[in-house]
């Protein structure tokens, strides 16, 4: 079963609405608590996503050989509340109010490296994955040090993710240079508006580990953490064609930060080696967070 043919459970737009008030009124705290219980509730009623989490605990732990992540209840309640806790700083991104402070880079010569070319307007294309929490860089990118004056563009699942989605954009009508486009519905339009904003000094991000629904077979197999997983080819076929750099990045939570880890592909000429080189990147941040592994889902073809 592919992701997009599992529908939403538990995050009905009226539950965010309301978690996004109460978030306002009485604090980050009470949220987090009334995430514990969301959580609890969907991994006892949710029987797919506790078969799921423990199908990739299982894949991780014969490819780490660590029986810390042994694929018992326990375990896989980790990983969904992980992602229940995302959804809450994820929340704050949106809302302005988490500190930028707290997002901190692995590599600070690369941070300086990439902020220098966003200074001269140098466009990034950002391959991001589904470890961590990505939509924390909001925070960073809107600080007037690193952000002032870039378009960005984000590609979100718009019709698979409907009830999420609208939520976001409702939090970031406020931000008008954030572009959010339906990753399905790339046309001419959006290619033209996407590489005049990229030439511009804009950034993108788009994931490269989650097929869109309507393009379910231009895929490339790869092998992750010794499974046969597909990756969509479009995604790094637009990067390829707009000619702006390349970066893979991951933003994991450690502690009471987000660390940001980037890297540059060596070779952006071959599709095949940009695909590989992302598939190493997104192993090697699984190992770095596992139960900050959002896929609950059939993910692994050959399991």
């Amino acid at each position: 079963m592919k992701w997009f043919n599992i529908k939403e459970k538990s995050a009905g737009k009226k539950r965010l609405i309301l978690c996004w008030y109460l978030y306002n009124i009485l604090g980050k705290k009470v949220v987090n608590i009334i995430a514990f219980f969301v959580a609890l509730i969907t991994f006892v009623k949710n029987k797919d996503i506790r078969i799921y989490s423990k199908k990739y605990l299982l894949v991780l732990q014969e490819f780490i050989n660590n029986e810390n992540y042994k694929p018992t209840n326990t375990n896989a309640f980790k990983n969904v509340l992980s992602y229940a806790n995302s959804l809450v700083d994820k929340m704050e991104a949106f809302s302005g109010k988490y500190n930028s402070d707290n997002i901190i880079f692995d590599d600070n010569e690369e941070k300086e490296r990439l902020f220098e070319k966003l200074h001269n307007k140098k466009g990034i294309f950002f391959i991001c994955n589904h470890i961590g929490n990505i939509q924390m860089l909001r925070s960073l990118i809107e600080h007037k040090e690193y952000g002032k004056g870039i378009t960005i563009s984000i590609f979100l699942q718009a019709n698979q993710c409907k009830i999420f989605n609208e939520f976001t954009e409702k939090l970031s009508e406020r931000i008008d240079r954030l572009k959010v486009y339906p990753i399905e519905d790339i046309g001419i339009e959006t290619a033209i508006e996407l590489e005049e904003d990229i030439h511009n000094g804009g950034m993108c991000f788009m994931a490269g580990d989650r097929i869109p629904a309507n393009n379910e077979y231009k895929t490339k197999q790869v092998k992750l953490l010794n499974k046969t997983v597909e990756f969509p080819i479009g995604v790094f076929k637009i990067a390829q064609i707009l000619k702006s750099d390349i970066y893979f990045i991951t933003c994991l939570k450690e502690g009471n930060k987000y660390k940001v880890y980037l890297k540059n592909p060596s070779d952006c000429n071959n599709i095949d080696d940009i695909i590989n080189e992302f598939t190493i990147f997104t192993e090697d941040m699984i190992q770095k967070a596992p139960y900050q592994f959002y896929h609950f889902y059939d993910y692994f073809n050959d399991l």
